[in-house]
């Protein structure tokens, strides 16, 4: 039943109404936030809680919709519509540690969250709209040169190798 339930269910469920005497909050508040809570009164956790379930879930709308990520009111540059995506992933990063740290440190030793914070760069950005310089490698010296490069500046390159046919590779440092 949990599984099937939307998204909206938990943001409203999140409410103050279901926080008092003989109701839902006051006895499963610590059962289900059992990550660090930034504050000690459990009506302001739970008021945190709806603020980050309302944040993403007007987010995942956006994305549903296919509605640019970036967009919100204003977001005038390309500076602000990656700091806007940051936050997204900074409040997701916070919800998933308040309801239990380990889900965090899952999608950290996944990788997940590095991408994410990657697929929100300026450079990912061009390279996903393909206007990113891709580099031609006609020697190792040059492939060693990108994989340094990919490493240092912690971003992912493109590279194009011809070999009897051209061959696209994706650099991603680890």
């Amino acid at each position: 039943m949990i599984a099937k339930t939307e998204f909206s269910t938990w943001e409203f469920l999140l409410d103050d109404e279901f926080m008092g005497r003989g109701l839902i909050w006051p006895k499963h508040l610590s059962g289900v936030f059992r990550g660090p809570w930034p504050s000690r009164q459990a009506g302001a956790v739970l008021a945190h809680a709806r603020d980050l379930v309302a944040t993403l879930r007007d987010f995942r709308n956006r994305l549903f919709h296919h509605e640019p990520a970036w967009k919100r009111y204003g977001v005038r540059s390309e500076a602000d519509a990656l700091q806007h995506l940051q936050e997204k992933i900074d409040k997701a990063e916070s919800l998933l540690a308040l309801i239990h740290p380990e889900n965090l440190r899952l999608l950290q030793a996944n990788g997940l969250l590095r991408d994410a914070h990657w697929a929100s760069t300026a450079g990912e950005i061009r390279r996903f709209q393909h206007l990113a310089q891709v580099h031609k490698v006609n020697s190792l010296g040059k492939l060693a040169g990108l994989v340094d490069r990919s490493a240092l500046e912690n971003s992912v390159l493109e590279a194009r190798v011809y070999r009897g046919k051209r061959w696209k590779f994706l650099l991603l440092p680890q």
